[in-house]
């Protein structure tokens, strides 16, 4: 919900998105089991293509977002007291995954012309 896999993320993206998921847990983690008029938990039923069954678990109660009005304001703040901006460069941190190599090979690339050069002169 917070950090889909069908996009990608730079790291501090992704570990604020990962926290924003903690925190959500967090907060509902102990809700209380829906009910019905009678007192009685309510049930969701699910098939399971892989086993081959059905199984069911009791519903919660809706989720409440009570502390979204605390984050916009932490965050509102946070950007009112920044005196970098968002638009400059910040500088990569010491365990960034993009401080890797942008390749895998264990020797520096040549030039491209001498890759295509080598490509055409083999070809004929």
């Amino acid at each position: 919900m917070y950090a889909g896999k069908r996009f990608a993320y730079s790291p501090p993206v992704y570990r604020a998105r990962n926290r924003l998921a903690a925190t959500d847990h967090n907060i509902h983690n102990g809700r209380p089991m829906r009910k019905n008029k009678d007192g009685k938990v309510i049930y969701h039923r699910h098939f399971n293509k892989k086993s081959d069954r059905w199984s069911a678990y009791p519903e919660k109660s809706a989720k409440t977002y009570p502390h979204i009005k605390e984050l916009k304001k932490l965050i509102l703040k946070s950007r009112m007291e920044d005196n970098q901006g968002m638009q400059k460069k910040k500088p990569l941190e010491e365990n960034d995954p993009r401080r890797i190599s942008a390749h895998l090979a264990s020797i520096p690339p040549p030039p491209t012309d001498t890759i295509v050069q080598d490509f055409v002169s083999r070809r004929q």
